[in-house]
């Protein structure tokens, strides 16, 4: 049987960074990270090459712990050659983006949590405007609700343009929200659009006809 991991503390200026990481932490990232250590403590091991103390996965981890004046964080040494851990470090990235939400059951969980005394749904890695997003709006993620006629779209499935667009917008920097909804808002009203949905068809139309345009 081999031996269980084992978790030790490391002061952070001993840690090497991976130079040539792939993953970019943004400054909303790494805030979300603090929120998080400072909500539930360390739940996740910074993983620490032996050999060199580099860092292998959990660069944003340190940062952030980095941010809030700690000196240690707890690490898990591997024994790994530098190719191995470069290739890891890009599995340990890739791995968390290939699942996808239940935007069903996320609505519901946040909904469920929502104004508890002991919850700050901040703490989830959703900002407000995104919470409100995802509870004020039952039918996120079914796309079959809002079904749309499609026929002047040709194949073009417009149901699932609206989901997707949905999806994106919820990777927006919260700080960005005052400034994409006054810009939608403007946009709006130059194309008499009744709602967004009429919004995005038009601007959908508008790259069709001028991708019709260069092709012609």
């Amino acid at each position: 049987m081999e031996n269980p991991l084992k978790i030790e503390y490391i002061d952070t200026d001993e840690l090497k960074p991976f130079v040539g990481n792939p993953r970019d932490h943004s400054e909303r990232n790494i805030n979300d990270i603090e929120r998080s250590i400072k909500r539930f403590g360390w739940t996740n091991p910074i993983i620490v090459r032996r050999s060199d103390n580099m860092i292998v996965a959990g660069h944003g981890r340190v940062e952030a712990a980095q941010h809030q004046g700690l000196e240690q964080v707890p690490i898990i040494y591997v024994d790994m050659t530098e190719n191995d851990a470069k290739l890891y470090s890009v599995a340990d990235n890739r791995t968390s983006e290939t699942s996808e939400w239940d935007y069903g059951n996320l609505t519901e969980l946040l909904a469920e949590l929502n104004g508890l005394p002991d919850i700050d749904l901040g703490d989830s890695g959703f900002d407000s405007i995104e919470v409100d997003e995802l509870i004020g709006d039952p039918d996120f993620g079914d796309p079959m609700i809002n079904s749309r006629p499609t026929d002047d779209l040709g194949a073009f499935d417009i149901t699932e343009f609206q989901t997707t667009v949905k999806q994106l917008i919820l990777y927006f920097d919260g700080a960005e929200y005052p400034e994409l909804l006054e810009r939608l808002d403007r946009a709006r009203e130059a194309e008499g659009a009744g709602d967004n949905s009429q919004l995005f068809l038009k601007m959908l139309d508008l790259y069709e006809k001028d991708h019709e345009r260069l092709d012609g």
